[in-house]
C-alpha cells in the first residue's frame, strides 16, 4: 500500500448507516492522480541529481529558496543564468495544457 493510499484508507476507513464500506484505495489514489493530484518526492541533491538539463524545483534549505532549476554538471542555473544553491530538486509535474 502506497502513502496516498494509506491516507485514503485512514480519511475513508468508516461505518455508514451500521454498513461497511468497501472502497479500492488503489484505484481511488489512480483517479486522484489523473485528477492532477501528485505525490512531491524530494531528492537530496548531493546524493541524487537529475539528467542534466532537466528542469526541477529546486529548494535551499538554509535560504529557504525555491526555484525552477536545471543541473548541467557545474551549477544549478534558471533560464536567466542566475545560480542557486541546491539542498533538494523534486521533479515538475507534467500538466496537462487544454486549449
Amino acid at each position: 500500500m502506497t502513502d496516498l493510499e494509506y491516507d485514503l484508507y485512514q480519511n475513508l476507513n468508516m461505518t455508514w448507516n451500521g454498513w461497511e464500506t468497501e472502497i479500492n484505495y488503489k484505484s481511488s489514489a489512480k483517479n486522484l492522480t489523473k485528477l492532477g493530484y501528485q505525490k512531491i518526492v524530494w531528492h537530496d541533491a548531493n546524493k541524487e541529481l537529475p539528467e542534466l538539463n532537466k528542469y526541477v524545483l529546486g529548494y535551499d534549505y538554509y535560504g529557504q529558496t525555491y526555484a525552477v532549476v536545471s543541473w548541467d554538471n557545474t551549477d544549478w542555473t534558471d533560464d536567466n543564468g542566475i545560480c542557486y544553491d541546491v539542498d533538494y530538486g523534486a521533479d515538475l509535474p507534467a500538466i496537462d495544457v487544454r486549449r
